[in-house]
């Protein structure tokens, strides 16, 4: 495949969540959101079952991932919907913090499980993998949540999928858009980053068969598990609007570091790459939390609707433009994957001017000064 393809395969997933966010997240208002997660990560079984049996070509391979998008679009922020039915709205946007954190440890350990079971056992062994997790993942929300009754269950349905309160909520869009910015360069790294540090060690890795680039992607998603809690309380404790703000500066003096440094030496690479795996999850958790925190009760569904419909559209352009990119400057040369890297920056550092047109609230519990 060239890297345009692969970018296409890449954003499939999210073209999928974003299509199906809207809808999926929200009947939350209206319907038990345990019953949408249920059949959401059912629904991301047959997905990688079918990825694993079917997927031979760019085709196959982008409807299957776009079919597991759909699950996702139906589990991640149901699952946020189901943590602020269950808990005071006082401890929501920290109990965010760690519910975010852990889509991050999931990534880091899917790495060394996907290099480990693909090495192994072949790549399909990944994917049957994925579905049994699935599975269990029904399991657990059986046993640990009750269902919960929906705050709106009044009026037409279609007013569930009314967007126009949540875009005349200038806080929650503030977070929003941000968390698109955010979304772009998070997902276009965990899309790229095994492929990125391929190159890197090719073309500066003499002497280094100790990290890998499975294992450096790991470390990295790792270290944002941390990131995104500590990022959140930090928030929580000095103003929110302070605290992201310095988060979508440094990532983006970070991802251009990064580029920098991928054809000068491998190790230099991998420390920056760390760095930026922590930069890059400082503000993810207090994003969510934000936008959830400024929602009304009843308007939470569809809130997180039109915040995972901004975060996840940008997750589906950044992995294409990526590949775009690479083939552009060339993808058997240093330049093109630097350039493509580092145009990560350009985007994050619009954050910073968003929140200072839209100047979103903080939430109960942050400090104000």
């Amino acid at each position: 495949m060239t890297s345009t393809q692969g970018g296409i395969i890449n954003s499939a997933l999210f073209a999928g969540y974003t299509i199906a966010v809207p809808f999926l997240v929200s009947l939350a208002d209206r319907i038990d959101a345990r019953k949408i997660y249920l059949a959401s990560v059912l629904t991301g079984a047959m997905a990688h079952l079918g990825f694993s049996a079917f997927a031979d070509n760019v085709t196959t391979a982008s409807l299957f991932r776009a079919l597991y998008g759909v699950s996702l679009a139906g589990t991640y922020m149901p699952g946020l919907h189901i943590i602020g039915t269950h808990l005071p709205a006082a401890v929501v946007p920290r109990a965010t913090g760690f519910y975010t954190a852990t889509f991050s440890l999931g990534a880091a350990v899917s790495y060394i499980i996907s290099d480990t079971a693909a090495a192994a056992l072949g790549w399909e062994a990944v994917f049957l993998i994925a579905a049994g997790t699935s599975v269990l993942a029904a399991i657990v929300m059986v046993l640990a949540a009750h269902p919960c009754k929906p705050h709106n269950q009044a009026g037409p349905w279609l007013t569930t999928l009314d967007p126009r309160p949540v875009f005349r909520n200038k806080s929650a869009m503030g977070y929003s858009i941000c968390y698109a910015l955010h979304s772009y360069e998070l997902f276009t790294v965990r899309s790229w980053l095994v492929a990125f540090l391929s190159v890197a060690a090719l073309s500066g890795g003499a002497g280094v068969n100790y990290a890998t680039p499975a294992i450096v992607a790991a470390a990295m998603t790792l270290a944002g598990v941390f990131a995104s809690i500590g990022g959140n309380e930090v928030a929580i404790r000095t103003g929110r609007l302070r605290s992201i703000t310095f988060a979508m500066v440094i990532s983006g003096v970070i991802a251009l570091a990064v580029a920098g440094a991928s054809h000068l030496a491998y190790l230099l690479c991998i420390a920056f790459v760390l760095i930026h795996g922590v930069t890059i999850m400082l503000d993810s958790a207090a994003l969510t939390a934000g936008a959830f925190g400024s929602a009304k009760p009843s308007e939470r569904g569809i809130t997180m609707a039109v915040h995972s419909t901004l975060g996840f559209g940008g997750a589906i352009i950044g992995p294409f433009v990526f590949g775009l990119i690479v083939d552009l400057f060339g993808s058997n040369n240093g330049a093109g994957w630097a350039v493509a890297y580092g145009h990560m920056a350009l985007v994050v550092f619009a954050g910073p001017l968003v929140l200072k047109w839209f100047k979103p609230q903080a939430l109960a519990g942050d400090n104000q000064s």
